[in-house]
């Protein structure tokens, strides 16, 4: 029984090895592959590494911060104190629960500062002060693939094509 139980254990660690190696892979075809002009904002998340579970998280925190831009009002409400009759406001109204998993600063009632989203975002991303460039390139191809174009519009309105 011993014997298949470490035998379990080296396919397991063959399997892990295995992944990693595919991971690599196929962040080496992203970076040297030509990016179909349709699909800009797909190939830079493959090319950041930016996994679906972040990817979701940073296209929520544009939404907020359009609903921002366009001066709808959110509202972060208790889990506890969520009424059906909510759902009919204009105001976006959001989670307690999911608004802790996002800087605190994403959800004021303001117009979005650059420095909001740049904070708030490469948050969300994980990515560090020197990743800006990477922020930009991502929210410049976001908007040649048709995604949130009022926003980054207003942000970086000199790469309007």
């Amino acid at each position: 029984m011993e014997k298949n139980t470490q035998q379990l254990e080296n396919e397991i660690e063959d399997l892990k090895h295995e992944i990693y190696l595919l991971k690599q892979s196929i962040h080496r075809l992203a970076i040297t592959y030509i990016q179909d002009s349709k699909y800009p904002y797909w190939g830079k998340l493959l090319c950041f590494k930016i996994d679906e579970d972040k990817k979701n998280d940073f296209e929520f925190a544009l939404s907020i911060l359009s609903d921002r831009l366009s001066g709808i009002k959110i509202i972060v409400k208790d889990d506890d104190d969520i009424k059906n009759d909510m759902f009919i406001s204009d105001d976006t109204i959001i989670l307690k629960s999911k608004a802790e998993r996002f800087p605190e600063n994403l959800f004021i009632n303001s117009i979005p500062t650059w420095n909001e989203v740049n904070s708030s975002l490469c948050s969300v991303l994980g990515f560090g002060g020197s990743h800006l460039r990477m922020l930009e390139d991502l929210l410049i191809a976001m908007r040649s693939q048709g995604m949130f174009i009022s926003l980054i519009n207003y942000f970086f309105p000199e790469t309007n094509k």
